[in-house]
Formats: structure tokens, C-alpha cells, sequence
């Protein structure tokens, strides 16, 4: 979704086995495959959504940030799109990581005779806990080179915890809820101010640049999204 909003038009097609090739049908089914996008995710621990990323989108490229250098990643190994730099979210280390695999890219892309028409570079924070979630949040606009966030928080300590559960407790709804979206309006805040600065706060009017829902296929009460595509044609799909 957040590629979308983005821009993003890249598709392959992969064939269908189960495809009867009736009415003209030819047996494949169109596919998303990445292609020219780069996934940023952020405190990927052994990489259980940074390898299953890797297969759903073939042609992307997965770079697992981890604060934990230690860990057995053989298995990463297996994928030639995905793979790890060892970084400290909190510190200057995963700003470098960021940079310098976007400039590694845009080397490449000098290189080829056929670069791709645009790319785009996206961070993923999944269940993030505590300060790690509006960490990402500031890496995503504060670095020009990000073009979108999805974000997963888990849970929030501290004075901003202590605010959400006590908000929640008078709206009698999950603490979860209230978290999610301070951080949605922090998106949008931040948007603003971004599109603002460039004299873009009309256009900005007409678009839906930040999204927040729960999905319900994730089996955790921890489900909730927020999606922010910074530049591009805006995300169609209202908030749930």
C-alpha cells in the first residue's frame, strides 16, 4: 500500500499452476515483484519478515538493521536480495547503513544502460517497543533519501506511555489504540511541516500520504499499521 502511494507500478507475472488456461487465460497471474524497491527493516533480529520479504518480492532489495551482531544468520545467506548490517538504530551507524546502501544504488544505476525509472526506499519497523517506534519515525523524514514507513509499534514506555494509557482509560478504549494514533497524527504532522516546506501544503491537501488500520491477519492484538508515503500520488484507502 505504501509503495502504491508512492508510485509504484512494478508487477511481474509468475505462472499459475492451478490455471486452467480458459477464456484466453494463459495460466499466469500477475505478481508483485519489487522490482527497483529497497526495504530498510529495522530491528530485524534473525530476519523472520526480512526473509519472507525477500521471497514475496524477488526483485526488491531487503537490508536487515540489527543492534545484535551476534546472531547466527546462515540462513540469510540463501537470498541474494536480502542481507544484514549490524547497527545501532539509536546511533549514527544506521544512518550510514541507510546512506550508504542508497549510494551503492545509485552508483549502479549510473553504470547501467538501462537504470530503472525511479527507486524507492522504505522503512519497516515491525512490533517495535518502547522509543524504537518514533526513532523510526524521525530516520524516516528526517533522511530525504526515505520515501516511505511502515510501522508496527508494539508498546511505548515511559511519560508518553503513561499519557496513552491514561487517555485510553478515558475514552475506555485499548491504550494500544490511543498509541497508534498519536503516531498516525505524528505522521501527519510531520508530512505537513515536510510538504510545507516545500510548498506543497495544497497539494498535500488532496492526498493521503499517511494510513493507519489494524490488520486482522495478524493473529496479535499488537496489529496495528501506519503507512506514510511521502511523495507520490497519496494512498487511496481511508483509515480503519
Amino acid at each position: 500500500e505504501t509503495l502504491r502511494g508512492l508510485g509504484w507500478d512494478g508487477e511481474y507475472k509468475k505462472k499459475n499452476e492451478n490455471a486452467r488456461g480458459e477464456d484466453g487465460d494463459d495460466g499466469y497471474e500477475v505478481r508483485d515483484s519489487g522490482a527497483g524497491v529497497t526495504i530498510f527493516d529495522a530491528c530485524s533480529g534473525r530476519g523472520v519478515v526480512g526473509v519472507l520479504l525477500g521471497y514475496f518480492f524477488p526483485s526488491a532489495k531487503v537490508v536487515m538493521l540489527d543492534a545484535n551482531g551476534s546472531m547466527d544468520l546462515s540462513h540469510v545467506a540463501a537470498k541474494d536480495n536480502v542481507r544484514f548490517e549490524h547497527c545501532d538504530l539509536y546511533g549514527d551507524s544506521a544512518v550510514r547503513a541507510i546512506r550508504e546502501t542508497i549510494e551503492d544504488e545509485d552508483r549502479s544505476d549510473q553504470k547501467t544502460q538501462k537504470p530503472l525509472k525511479r527507486r524507492y526506499r522504505v522503512l519497516l519497523g515491525m512490533h517495535l517497543c518502547g522509543a524504537l517506534s518514533p526513532r523510526l519515525i524521525d530516520l524516516a523524514f528526517g533522511l530525504d533519501e526515505v520515501d516511505g514507513l511502515v510501522l508496527c509499534p508494539c508498546c511505548v514506555k515511559g511519560g508518553l506511555g503513561g499519557d496513552c494509557r491514561r487517555a485510553a482509560k478515558q475514552r475506555n478504549v485499548s491504550p494500544y489504540v490511543v498509541l497508534c494514533e498519536t503516531f498516525r497524527r505524528l505522521c501527519e504532522e510531520e508530512t505537513e511541516r515536510r510538504d510545507e516546506k516545500r510548498n506543497e501544503a495544497e497539494a498535500f491537501a488532496r492526498k493521503k500520504r499517511v494510513v493507519a488500520r489494524a490488520d486482522e491477519n495478524v493473529l496479535s492484538p499488537v496489529n496495528g499499521f501506519i503507512c506514510v508515503a511521502k511523495s507520490g500520488p497519496g494512498m487511496k484507502n481511508a483509515d480503519a
